[in-house]
């Protein structure tokens, strides 16, 4: 099966920590901090939100954020548009678009053609009557409106790549007793044809804002290769592959992977135990016309990270990573001129930065936020 990572065993491990409220009879919200602003890299919002934010566009001058937040008592979905330190709703209900309490945001995006989504998530202690279901809204006619099966979508309790887009068809990779590719037909969820990638097993999916590809690995003799596939939309024929990236004697796993938008493919891997250091590698593969690549080495990230905790390439088509330098501080770093260049570093003196998320402004710089959920 797929091997275990955070975008695998972290809904596990959230569902876990979304207990606790329960158990103690507190509350996730600290309402204490609700007028401090909580300064990122490269991004300061109002208020005190508990959970990850999600970037959903951003520019010099601009930016659309979707948040948890308390109103009126109720852990609510927020989506807001920031101007300098001046931010306002995004529709008539964007500061409190489900009407229900206990919310996770799980997702959000924006689409090729600019309009903006997010799926709420609940498990039975945070929503007993939305337990373990996701809710899918969509921005339509200056509000945000429910899509999809009415009663929302059983969650993906043992592993979950979220929600996302193949040629504007909303769709969803998660496990239940096997990985399940299905995508959204009115307001039913339909197995689509790439499951057949998802099964028996595939090594790792990078999402773009409107395609996907996968990594599978092929074991022949004392050969192992990594070969990629293009998922362009949700038919058969959208699906392009195998596409042979390179062989290398015995073992070799695929440990992160992201696309850039030209399709040239970053790729850090493993040739042995993925805890050896001395194992691991990196690739650039750059595509040919014809759909073949030419690789070449892309130096494995400085310090003592054992993979990126986020692993990007900007609009613009730079490289970006982030990595952790101790409990409380990330660096952000991009690959230019064939070596690594320090973008900045960000820290937090108390607990430590946990979940970070990987973001861009239009014109390619990054965003970094994070979980900030335990008390300070």
């Amino acid at each position: 099966m797929h091997k275990p990572t955070m975008s695998t065993l972290g809904p596990w491990i959230v569902r876990c920590l979304w207990l606790i409220p329960a158990l103690t009879g507190s509350s996730w919200v600290d309402e204490s901090r609700a007028g401090e602003p909580k300064v990122y890299f490269n991004l300061e919002l109002p208020g005190g939100s508990p959970f990850c934010p999600i970037v959903l566009s951003a520019t010099e001058r601009s930016a659309v954020v979707a948040r948890v937040y308390s109103v009126s008592g109720r852990r609510e979905i927020q989506v807001m548009e920031g101007k300098g330190d001046h931010w306002t709703f995004v529709g008539r209900n964007g500061e409190a678009i489900t009407g229900a309490d206990g919310n996770f945001l799980k997702g959000a995006g924006r689409a090729a053609d600019g309009s903006l989504w997010i799926v709420a998530g609940y498990t039975p202690p945070s929503n007993k009557d939305r337990g373990f279901k996701d809710f899918l809204y969509v921005f339509e006619d200056g509000a945000w409106k429910h899509k999809g099966p009415p009663d929302g979508q059983e969650a993906g309790f043992w592993g979950d790549e979220g929600y996302h887009l193949l040629a504007s068809r909303f769709v969803r990779l998660y496990w239940d007793t096997a990985w399940q590719f299905v995508g959204l037909e009115g307001v039913r969820w339909v197995e689509l044809p790439a499951q057949a990638l998802v099964r028996p097993r595939f090594e790792r999916i990078a999402w773009r804002r409107d395609d996907a590809w996968f990594i599978r690995r092929r074991t022949e003799a004392d050969q192992s290769s990594l070969e990629a596939y293009w998922v362009k939309g949700p038919r058969k024929e959208d699906i392009v592959g195998p596409l042979r990236l390179e062989s290398w004697k015995g073992n070799v796993e695929c440990l992160e992977f992201a696309v850039a938008p030209d399709g040239t493919i970053a790729l850090f891997g493993s040739t042995g135990d993925p805890n050896d250091r001395k194992t691991w590698f990196g690739r650039l593969y750059r595509p040919r016309k014809d759909l073949t690549f030419v690789p070449s080495e892309l130096p494995v990230l400085p310090g003592p990270s054992f993979i990126p905790l986020c692993f990007e390439w900007s609009p613009r088509g730079l490289l970006h990573v982030v990595i952790s330098v101790h409990a409380g501080k990330i660096a952000i770093d991009r690959f230019e001129k064939d070596r690594w260049v320090a973008c900045g570093e960000a820290s937090q003196n108390v607990w430590r930065i946990f979940g970070p998320r990987l973001f861009f402004r239009d014109d390619g710089t990054p965003i970094v936020v994070w979980q900030d959920f335990l008390p300070h």
